[in-house]
């Protein structure tokens, strides 16, 4: 845990929310006497997965300031450093005293649709990876904000939990524990934690490291002498062995040999604690010998941790160089950017692969460690040629269009959807917009750092011209429809699905636009289409054509 008076002032009250998150100890508490000192997330009954400070969206680059996974749920939280009075409407900026609190966006912009928008990307990425779980936004101020005059406005909901009714948290750092305990617990397991993780690219603990069971960081708090640390670990085992008065005693013995065996763990990492000289008077010559008798027990205590447990730490290892080389190529592929460009070079092997542009596809830390660590980078590049070769033998890749079912034709028993691009292939000329089996359909990829698109032909659902656009329809049996309808959120509005395909590549070209991007465009045939609803994911409708 990084030491807080070392850090820019910018900076230390992201690192405060990060450390009371982790641990449950804030900055004020630090050197005061931590006898009486209680984790309230653990009184609140709220697990904490992993809290994550500094991260960029996947979709778009937005920087968000904190990213907090409980099993209350996931949130993206807003650090907001000011102190005073703040005041503000749901629609217009706030401000703290006579200042202007500054966000992005228009003069009216303020902290909530500014995390408005940063969630609004990666939900769209964790949605599209089927991760099922609404984000919820959580403004953060220091303790010694006061945010009446938000509540008082009659527009904002101040220190109350997150509802159908409003999906944000504004709320000072200490009020976090009390309010996420009024949220449903077991909403988020531990590896829906570690999946969510791994897909935004993070390296966190595992669940069952020392600082996960105690919260309570190796090493110890920096800003506190190696004494304080100690009696803080100790005060921290004792609240949680209170917490399992009244379990079976089977379950009991199990966790506290789990809190000791982390105890000790964590005891170990801890600095040694700075000693005054011996008195050379006879009576106290037994002193030294003492020291160096609990320095070889505590020597022997390390060693024997560290045997004990040396497969866990392979293992960890193990799972971090997983973490940095994931696999982004498998035998049933998603069509990707980084796989359309490995098709594009599989199949012009005249041009010479760009493997930094393709590196960009993997996690910075990734990129990072492959530029310090020349044996990593060769084993990075030689993942990047297995790769190639892989994609040079597949026939088809999956992707998935995110659009909206809006209506029902019972006269001809069809769904209709929308948000989904047509566009016009090339055909016999004079046969109308869109002449017999030329209609196509366009979708974007998303790509931190190219511009991807896919143009997609033999597309299967029928296509109803209106006023109000083009749509497409699929059949669907009136049984049944009453059921699916009654879960739009109210009267006349959408449902969301996902039209999951699997496409075969007929042609691929890559290049720079005007303005040096990197574009890569793939023109594919469907092959088999899938409907699913979001909300139960149920298949409402597939078409598998003649051809396969």
């Amino acid at each position: 845990m990084a030491s807080l008076k070392s850090l820019p002032a910018s900076e230390r009250f992201e690192e405060d929310v990060r450390q009371f998150c982790l641990t449950g100890l804030q900055t004020v508490a630090l050197g005061h006497d931590s006898s009486d000192f209680r984790d309230p997330f653990v009184d609140a009954g709220v697990s904490v997965y992993f809290y994550e400070r500094s991260i960029y969206t996947p979709v778009g680059q937005k920087e968000i300031d904190g990213f907090l996974a409980t099993d209350r749920g996931f949130f993206v939280v807003e650090c907001k450093n000011v102190s005073g009075n703040v005041t503000g409407t749901l629609n217009a900026a706030w401000q703290a005293g006579r200042e202007t609190i500054q966000v992005p966006g228009s003069s009216h912009a303020n902290p909530l649709t500014q995390i408005k928008n940063r969630i609004g990307p990666l939900a769209s990425f964790l949605r599209d990876r089927k991760v099922p779980f609404y984000l919820t936004g959580i403004i953060l101020f220091p303790d010694d904000a006061n945010l009446e005059g938000l509540a008082e406005s009659g527009t904002l909901y101040i220190h109350e939990p997150a509802t159908r009714d409003h999906s944000y948290v504004v709320t000072c750092v200490s009020r976090i524990p009390e309010i996420l305990a009024k949220m449903p617990p077991g909403v988020v397991s531990p590896e829906d934690a570690a999946r969510v993780a791994k897909l935004l690219g993070l390296v966190v603990p595992d669940a069952g490291s020392p600082e996960r069971v105690l919260r309570f960081p190796v090493g110890g708090f920096e800003d506190l002498s190696s004494h304080q640390n100690e009696r803080l670990l100790e005060r921290k085992i004792e609240q949680m062995k209170e917490k399992l008065a009244g379990l079976p005693p089977e379950i009991v013995a199990g966790q506290e040999e789990r809190l000791e065996s982390a105890r000790t763990a964590l005891l170990a990492t801890l600095p040694a604690t700075s000693r005054v000289a011996p008195s050379r008077s006879p009576k106290n010559l037994w002193l030294p010998a003492v020291a160096s008798l609990l320095l070889m027990l505590l020597m022997f205590g390390t060693i024997t941790w560290y045997f004990q447990n040396r497969n866990e730490v392979q293992l960890i290892r193990k799972q971090n160089e997983a973490e940095l080389l994931p696999e982004l190529i498998g035998k049933d592929p998603q069509a990707s950017a980084y796989a359309l460009y490995l098709l594009f070079y599989s199949r012009h092997p005249g041009f010479p692969m760009d493997k930094d542009l393709l590196s960009l596809a993997y996690p910075l830390r990734t990129r990072e460690k492959a530029n310090s660590d020349p044996a990593f980078r060769k084993k990075f590049r030689e993942r990047i040629d297995n790769d190639l070769k892989l994609v040079a033998t597949l026939s088809r890749f999956r992707m998935s269009i995110s659009a909206t079912l809006v209506r029902y034709d019972a006269r001809q028993d069809r769904f209709y959807l929308t948000g989904i691009l047509p566009v016009r292939l090339p055909g016999t000329p004079g046969t109308g917009l869109f002449p017999s089996r030329q209609i196509g359909v366009a979708a974007r990829i998303d790509c931190p750092f190219c511009d991807a698109q896919v143009l997609l032909r033999d597309w299967p659902l029928k296509p109803a011209f209106s006023p109000q656009g083009i749509f497409f329809s699929f059949p669907f049996p009136k049984t049944g429809v009453s059921e699916i309808i009654g879960q739009a959120p109210c009267s006349g509005c959408g449902l969301p699905v996902h039209v999951n395909l699997w496409i075969s590549p007929n042609d691929v070209d890559a290049g720079r636009t005007s303005a040096g991007k990197p574009y890569i465009s793939l023109l594919g045939s469907v092959k088999v289409l899938s409907i699913v609803l979001d909300t139960d994911g149920r298949e409402l409708y597939r078409k598998n054509p003649p051809s396969i």
